[in-house]
């Protein structure tokens, strides 16, 4: 039982910490970099994130989350004016990249549709076709399992005490069953002592009345 328990207490304690350390590593990566890398003239779009990092020199960098190339990892601290904000209050770059690892940011200083050259405003019919397009790329992609974790580690912990009810059940409820069992047990001594009690007052009133009858008997000198 202890064994089982302490696994169970383990588990427990393991599936709170890696939620806690997800929560925490979110919080830290906290910026989103779009990486465009430029290859044999095309352009392969990547997403990651970064947060602030400070390295042994005390030089500010963008350490990215994602990036497995350790030479690539850092970024330098975009300029104010590459870093655009999103609706959450994130600050978002857009970064170039080429094959030997060389980076730029885009610096987009648009804040004007007449700035924009070839532009041609969107129908409501191409707007309907793009909604279209996207709730079949959705449905077609499924949901990361990232956006479900919460979910398995809900039902995780739901299935954890379950498990724990059904095998602590007998020690909980152990103490109300003798505490039952002790309330039966005094019902049935005090039924006892007042039968005992009744017994000994019928004897007494038998024994009176013996004496009493034995006295009107006895013949006066």
């Amino acid at each position: 039982m202890d064994f089982v328990m302490i696994t169970l207490v383990s588990c427990i304690l393991a599936v709170i910490g890696v939620f806690v350390y997800v929560l925490i590593e979110n919080k830290k990566y906290k910026h989103i970099v779009q990486i465009r890398e430029i290859v044999n003239g095309r352009k392969i779009i990547k997403y990651d994130r970064a947060r602030d990092f400070e390295d042994d020199d005390k030089s500010r960098w963008w350490k990215l989350k994602k990036e497995k190339n350790k030479n690539l990892k850092l970024l330098e601290v975009p300029s104010g004016e590459c870093i655009e904000i999103d609706n959450k209050g994130r600050k978002n770059v857009v970064v170039y990249r080429d094959s030997t690892g060389s980076v730029k940011f885009a610096n987009d200083g648009t804040v004007d549709l007449k700035q924009i050259k070839n532009w041609h405003p969107v129908t409501s019919e191409d707007r309907v076709v793009m909604i279209n397009q996207i709730k079949k790329a959705e449905n077609r992609k499924g949901k990361d399992w990232k956006q479900n974790m919460p979910m398995f580690v809900g039902g995780f912990m739901l299935l954890i005490v379950i498990v724990l009810a059904f095998v602590f059940i007998e020690d909980v409820a152990k103490p109300f069953i003798e505490s039952k069992e002790l309330q039966l047990e005094q019902q049935e001594i005090m039924l006892e002592q007042t039968e005992l009690l009744k017994d000994l007052k019928s004897n007494v009133q038998t024994l009176e009345n013996v004496e009493s009858n034995g006295k009107k008997d006895e013949v006066p000198d």
